[in-house]
């Protein structure tokens, strides 16, 4: 596969420099985080690499490329739906306690020096910490992944569940804190 002149591990660091950004973009429209793309691209091309002496030519080099990062993808999927079979249990407690807490509640624009808003941020989040805790522990550790600014597909990778169970669960959980809100304390804007 090498010119004349060439080495075989010049024309594949030409080969990589040409197709790298194409394989990075391949994981992330799959739904891989940018860290995980990067890992995932070099892993193809390491297979790739090593299986550079089975490549025919019969299909263009990006082509057969991009069958090795298909596999790669299926495999790291695979090992991630293995370890959700293995997965730990965590208290929701213990999350509730390194989780979520009144200052992830507290947005840019809020005026954060004001001693009435930081107030009623706590007993806003008070209230949001007790009917969390009535909540299932599934749909709890959901929610305080989501009110961490998580995506469905990274809390359900960190759950070791599906991203429809993890949907599922925040809707269940929505219409719990709804109804575990509105039936202990007063949220009108009343006085």
């Amino acid at each position: 596969m090498a010119t004349k002149g060439q080495s075989s591990d010049e024309l594949f660091r030409r080969l990589f420099d040409l197709y790298y950004d194409d394989v990075l973009r391949f994981f992330i429209r799959k739904g891989c985080s940018a860290e995980d793309s990067r890992d995932l691209a070099q892993d193809t091309f390491f297979k790739a690499y090593r299986g550079l002496t089975s490549y025919e030519g019969r299909a263009s080099f990006k082509t057969w490329l991009l069958k090795i990062a298909i596999n790669v993808l299926r495999n790291w999927w695979r090992r991630g739906h293995a370890e959700k079979r293995a997965a730990n249990e965590v208290s929701l407690d213990e999350e509730i306690e390194t989780g979520l807490k009144p200052a992830d509640m507290i947005t840019e624009t809020d005026p954060r020096k004001d001693p009435l808003y930081i107030f009623l941020a706590k007993e806003r989040f008070d209230y949001l910490k007790d009917a969390i805790v009535a909540l299932p522990p599934q749909e709890g550790r959901c929610t305080l992944l989501r009110a961490q600014g998580l995506k469905y597909r990274e809390i359900g990778l960190i759950l070791k569940i599906e991203t429809q169970t993890v949907k599922s669960h925040l809707n269940q959980a929505r219409k719990r804190l709804l109804a575990h809100l509105a039936e202990n304390y007063d949220l009108s804007d009343e006085g």
